[in-house]
């Protein structure tokens, strides 16, 4: 879809038909790359239930750094190539997801992995289809509203005009960068819980669900600390108004402050609840609270008081509260510990 009608997503965000132009130009080239991403992360996961970890690490750094030299040769046009602007920044982002890709599918294949597999391998047991669904659905659901939770959150920085959407972007950037961490917490706990339910070590997983959660508070604060005090150096590295910097930097600090949370409940949604099969909780958990609470509240904000941008930005934090809540009830009454295979 954002292949073929690469202007339509992008109007949600700008009327600005510059913005319109060169975004479309992005969409259009790393679209079919949205395949490769989905088979990586896929891949990567079968690793880290292997214990073998340090491998998808390795071939995203990989995959990471190819993107930013692709980019410095496309963008600019370096060593004779020509100075493709945003259309190569979008032919670095595919190449690099496709690199990453084949590394994973050759790793996987050579090593005769476990979750190695070709077309002929796939067979269809209503047994297991039927766990499958009842279990994948609910995870489906989840990823898919939270992705339009998030765009509906970009919407109301678009209300405010081109310079809201310019801090978002300085923004987001950054707080990206922390988030992937956060992530990664929760990832951990997934592989950490699941792997003793499988085992039918309900008391282990729950031992090992404490020390998840007290790992992401830690870790979250670490990195919220990081968010914050980092703000104004990442700031500073975008060429923008003093005004969009300010605000900019304003936000980072606020988000800086969310992000134990939001640390937090990677752990109890993707971790916890996800690792015990209890993935219905999940959605409801983290969904629940997106669209419900968070979601409104930003637009509340935008069209009713018109701003400021920074407190869209805290009243992302009123979501994470109410979701952290929430998903702490569900982790202490134990109806999560299912084991599923």
């Amino acid at each position: 879809m954002t292949f073929a009608y690469p202007e339509t997503f992008i109007h949600i965000f700008s009327r600005d038909e510059n913005v319109v132009r060169e975004g479309a130009k992005y969409l259009k080239v790393v679209a079919p790359s949205y395949m490769f991403c989905a088979l990586s992360m896929l891949l990567s996961t079968g690793f880290r239930v292997e214990k073998r970890a340090n491998i998808p690490l390795r071939v995203a750094l990989i995959a990471g750094l190819s993107n930013v030299f692709l980019n410095w040769v496309l963008i600019f046009g370096k060593f004779n190539f020509p100075v493709l602007g945003v259309k190569g920044a979008g032919i670095a982002t595919a190449i690099s997801r496709g690199v990453e890709l084949l590394t994973l599918s050759i790793i996987s294949w050579n090593g005769k992995h476990e979750f190695a597999f070709s077309f002929k391998d796939i067979s269809f047991d209503k047994s297991f289809v039927k766990t499958f669904i009842i279990i994948a659905v609910p995870v489906l659901l989840n990823e898919t509203l939270w992705g339009f939770g998030t765009l509906l959150y970009k919407i109301s920085f678009s209300l405010l005009g081109t310079s809201a959407l310019a801090v978002m972007n300085i923004a987001e950037s950054i707080n990206r960068f922390f988030l992937v961490a956060a992530l990664a917490v929760g990832n951990a706990a997934l592989v950490l819980v699941g792997r003793s339910l499988g085992q039918g070590n309900k008391e282990r997983a729950i031992r090992e669900s404490r020390w998840c959660l007290m790992f992401a508070a830690i870790a979250g604060i670490i990195l919220g600390a990081g968010d914050a005090i980092f703000s104004p150096y990442f700031a500073a590295l975008y060429n923008v108004s003093d005004a969009v910097r300010t605000t900019a930097i304003h936000s980072m600090i606020i988000f800086g402050a969310i992000i134990p949370l939001k640390t937090v409940n990677c752990s109890i949604v993707v971790g916890i609840l996800r690792g015990g099969g209890d993935t219905k909780a999940g959605f409801f958990v983290d969904v629940g609270a997106l669209l419900l609470v968070g979601v409104p509240l930003a637009f509340a904000v935008a069209k009713l008081l018109n701003g400021p941008i920074e407190l869209i930005y805290a009243m992302m934090g009123v979501e994470e509260a109410i979701k952290f809540l929430v998903g702490i009830l569900r982790v202490k009454s134990k109806k999560w510990l299912n084991t599923i295979a």
